[in-house]
């Protein structure tokens, strides 16, 4: 099923010195290497994995892939259903974002022929790492998702994490302005520039994420610019100028990599998503 979804996968470098992957042998690394990125994997870490076919795409016996296997669900916190052969990696999402709604829906194609199972359905419930755009993209392919006893209940609690409503600042409108974003935002100049580039941010939410209302992308833009102006990233050297943030889509970035200050992240939004591991897991920087 994966393997015919994309030509090729990355790996992350640093799986490598992964503090739980540098606990496996070196035959357990190649088991954990197949399932990122062989022929039976897919772009949503839920898939159904058939250990004989591993066992002989690995060169070894049914026995020792089964051994091998186990050892690397249990360090990384994989999950594996037995019965329906289903393997599902929890965090994938946090290091495997794609690069925009669009993709993101084509990703979760993937998932239509994976049987019912208690795994599917912790896939379906598990949005802790998809930035906000995303999560309209999820509740509304999931929805519509068949044979699922628990479809109409998952789409309402979706619909209720979807409906946030970000901590407007004393003195702003309910209805969040440029004006309400301009003024969290953590560095002053190019007020001009900013504006045009918060309409253009605006429009893009729109176009991107199916039903968006204009309430509800600026309501995302001030959520995010919220969340900038309290980290590091935000009060450092490094902070963007707020039309340089808002053109270049930095309200989808991870928050955790604004935790690094100083430290110089890159300014290319496809340099940031090479940088995503497939690793159920990153050393913390």
């Amino acid at each position: 099923m994966g393997g015919e979804n994309v030509r090729y996968r990355k790996l992350y470098p640093r799986f490598w010195r992964d503090e739980k992957v540098l606990t496996l042998t070196l035959e357990e690394k190649a088991v954990a290497f197949y399932c990122l990125t062989g022929p039976q994997s897919n772009r949503c870490g839920i898939y159904v994995l058939s250990p004989g076919a591993a066992a002989e795409d690995c060169g070894t016996l049914p026995q020792t892939f089964a051994k091998r296997f186990g050892v690397v669900v249990k360090t990384l916190f994989w999950k594996f259903d037995s019965t329906f052969r289903v393997l599902y990696i929890p965090r994938w999402w946090k290091w495997n974002r794609p690069d925009n709604p669009n993709v993101f829906q084509a990703c979760l194609a993937d998932i239509k022929e994976l049987p019912q199972c208690s795994l599917l359905q912790e896939f379906m419930s598990n949005s802790e790492y998809l930035p906000e755009t995303f999560r309209v993209t999820f509740a509304n392919v999931l929805s519509n998702v068949g044979g699922n006893p628990r479809a109409q209940e998952q789409e309402q609690e979706q619909e209720q994490e979807q409906e946030f409503t970000p901590i407007v600042p004393e003195g702003t409108s309910s209805v969040s302005t440029f004006a309400d974003w301009y003024k969290l935002y953590p560095k002053k100049s190019g007020k001009e520039a900013a504006k045009k580039a918060y309409t253009q941010a605006v429009k893009r939410l729109r176009q991107t994420v199916p039903d968006l209302t204009e309430a509800k992308a600026a309501a995302i833009l001030l959520q995010a610019v919220q969340r900038y102006a309290e980290s590091p990233k935000g009060h450092s050297r490094y902070c963007w100028n707020p039309a340089t943030w808002l053109n270049q889509g930095h309200w989808e970035d991870d928050p955790a990599v604004w935790e690094r200050g100083d430290e110089e992240i890159s300014k290319k939004p496809e340099a940031r998503q090479s940088e995503l591991p497939y690793l159920d897991g990153e050393p913390k920087p």
